[in-house]
C-alpha cells in the first residue's frame, strides 16, 4: 500500500469517526419535548388537555421519563403508566393540536 494510499485511508476514517461521533461516543441528541395529556369527559367531570412542560429527551418517550421522574408524589407518580403512554388513562402528546383533538 503506498504511501498517499494509507494517508487517503486515515483521512476517510477520521471523516467517518467524525460523522459517527454521537454513536461512538455515547452522545445523544437531546431535544425539547413539549409534553402534554389529551382531555377526558367522564361520569358528569370533563378537563380539557393539559400541558405539564417542557422535558430534555433523545425520544419523547425519554422526555415521559423525566416527566414522570420530575413528580414528587408517589401516588401521582403510579398514574404515569410509560409502558401504554397515559397519565391517569389518559394519552400522552407531544403538541397541543392533538392532546385537544378529543376534548379540548
Amino acid at each position: 500500500m503506498s504511501t498517499m494510499s494509507r494517508i487517503d485511508d486515515l483521512t476517510m476514517d477520521r471523516r467517518m469517526s467524525r460523522d459517527f461521533e454521537d454513536v461512538f461516543e455515547g452522545k445523544p441528541k437531546l431535544s425539547n419535548w413539549e409534553v402534554w395529556t389529551e382531555g377526558y369527559r367522564v361520569t358528569g367531570n370533563e378537563q380539557g388537555a393539559i400541558f405539564h412542560g417542557i422535558y430534555r429527551g433523545e425520544t419523547f418517550q425519554d422526555a415521559l421519563m423525566a416527566f414522570k421522574v420530575s413528580l414528587e408524589d408517589a401516588k401521582v407518580w403510579s398514574l404515569v403508566n410509560l409502558a401504554k403512554g397515559t397519565f391517569w388513562g389518559c394519552r400522552f402528546f407531544d403538541n397541543e393540536t392533538e392532546a385537544r383533538a378529543s376534548y379540548g
